[in-house]
């Protein structure tokens, strides 16, 4: 009787790793525990809206994408040092794969970019209720190096248009690439001077300012230079107006085919997801002695 009244909390806390942590919280951790919270914020956001457009959704997705992510993770998760963050390498996947069924910028994309999203989440829940969390051991950490390798550049290759202030197409990188190259005398100088500034200022407080939030500041940045001299209206492309209020969540409407044509895109991704997180949340986990 005393065994099996031990073991039914012990179930629950196991899959509801927050009963474990939440009774035990003091209120003197509040104060602190604000000002990170603060800070992630600070720097998701701005991240946040631009890998958004790397994944081909409007910025505003960020509103919609982290909140939930993190509450979520304050639920369900067991690290004491992760966050949960947007990634520039699941951004790029996303749009690969939803670009093949959809063009680019249309509603049925941005449907598709949902449901794949819905379809990574549920190989994943699956996954962990499978306890498939034991083949991280076959990876192999040169292959995941020159997997994240390769995906910084190609982020980087379909960024530099962006940051010359020209238009650049092509199917793969050295397409993309070249046609940068040939548009390079079209290059708007306003908007390379104010990209080249932005870098830098990065850079200079990542390197030198390790307490300072980084990309706020670089935002925050970007805003002022706009709004004060009107960038705008000399040819910077800006993101404009942020539509307000959130819209109701409801399942995307798309076919069985279309359900099915994610599958194989949505098996790769969670793989990567879950590649990104591990390796990390076990050397915390090894360091500060205690289990995920």
């Amino acid at each position: 009787m005393t065994t099996k009244t031990d073991s039914q909390p012990s179930a629950l806390r196991r899959h509801l790793p927050i009963l474990t942590w939440l009774p035990k919280y003091q209120r003197a951790w509040l104060r602190i525990d604000l000002i990170a919270g603060l800070t992630i914020a600070a720097l998701l956001v701005p991240e946040g809206m631009a890998y958004a457009e790397l994944a081909g959704m409007p910025p505003e997705t960020i509103f919609y994408a982290a909140p939930a992510a993190l509450l979520l993770y304050a639920i369900f998760g067991t690290s004491r040092q992760l966050v949960i963050v947007v990634s520039s390498v699941q951004a790029v996947m996303s749009y690969s794969i939803v670009s093949e069924l959809a063009p680019a910028g249309t509603s049925e994309f941005i449907v598709l970019t949902s449901a794949l999203a819905i379809t990574v989440g549920f190989v994943a829940i699956l996954a962990g209720l499978l306890r498939l969390g034991r083949i991280a051991q076959f990876f192999s950490a040169s292959v995941l190096l020159g997997f994240m390798s390769g995906l910084a550049v190609l982020v980087a290759v379909n960024e530099l248009p962006k940051l010359f202030g020209v238009e650049s197409d092509g199917e793969n990188v050295w397409q993309r690439l070249y046609d940068l190259i040939i548009h390079l005398p079209e290059t708007h100088r306003l908007t390379l001077l104010l990209g080249l500034s932005t870098i830098v200022l990065l850079v200079l407080l990542e390197r030198y300012f390790h307490r300072i939030p980084a990309a706020l500041v670089a935002m925050v940045f970007g805003i002022v230079v706009s709004s004060v001299f009107n960038l705008s209206e000399f040819g910077v492309h800006v993101v404009g107006e942020i539509p307000t209020g959130l819209v109701p969540p409801k399942l995307p409407h798309i076919t069985l085919d279309q359900w099915l044509s994610l599958i194989p895109g949505a098996l790769a991704l969670s793989l990567v997801v879950f590649a990104e997180a591990v390796a990390p949340a076990r050397s915390f986990a090894t360091k500060y002695r205690y289990s995920i």
